[in-house]
């Protein structure tokens, strides 16, 4: 479901989107603890790819396999892949493309990274080295959410205000604006994902309640 349908349904109001941030507000009418479960919904359950996985074929810096492989995989990256090629990384794995890194003699940053289908997000140096020392590896994704590892979670604190209005034939209502910022996909794309991930707690806890209820 997109955005403006959502807009329709819940009456959100996006006030505010560029390629970075994004600022909206939602007025309703149920407890003032929605604005809380939308903030962990963003935060927790929207899904992104992010490295898992360093294969090093030669390490001559002076820092160990294991600490070069923690900052690579915590840096974030854009997926470029199509729609076709994003689904197949999601459901195998194995189909998903590798970055591939060969710097000697001076610093290795996140740029360095060669391959295709990811962009870093940031140019994050990797590893710092002197004159004959060599860094040589392969880097694996996969598809994931912060709930997995936070290594998934490309957005930004997740603030919020709320205050009382009055809405035509809907009675006392809150209106809750708030504000995040994403610096991997599209904010509203992010915002897509993450009223789509509430709506499928929702769903599973009215099942959860049916069956108690029968």
């Amino acid at each position: 479901m997109q955005v403006r349908e959502r807009q329709r349904e819940a009456m959100l109001t996006v006030e505010h989107a560029d390629d970075r941030a994004c600022k909206f507000s939602v007025v309703s009418s149920v407890a003032s603890n929605l604005p809380n479960a939308l903030r962990r919904s963003l935060l927790n359950d929207v899904g992104s790819f992010a490295p898992v996985r360093v294969v090093f074929q030669e390490n001559t810096s002076c820092q160990t396999d294991e600490y070069i492989a923690h900052r690579i995989c915590m840096i974030p990256f854009r997926c470029t892949l199509d729609e076709a090629a994003r689904a197949a990384a999601r459901s195998s794995p194995t189909s998903c493309p590798k970055l591939y890194l060969d710097v000697s003699d001076r610093t290795a940053f996140a740029s360095d990274l060669e391959g295709r289908g990811f962009v870093h997000a940031i140019d994050a140096p990797i590893m710092k080295m002197i004159s004959e020392q060599r860094i040589r590896c392969e880097v694996e994704f996969a598809y994931g959410t912060a709930a997995d590892h936070i290594r998934h979670s490309h957005i930004g604190p997740v603030a919020y205000d709320y205050e009382e209005c009055k809405v035509a034939r809907r009675g006392p209502t809150k209106r809750t604006t708030m504000s995040y910022e994403t610096f991997v996909e599209n904010p509203l794309v992010t915002l897509d994902a993450g009223l789509g991930a509430l709506e499928a707690h929702l769903e599973r806890a009215l099942v959860w309640v049916d069956a108690q209820a029968a």
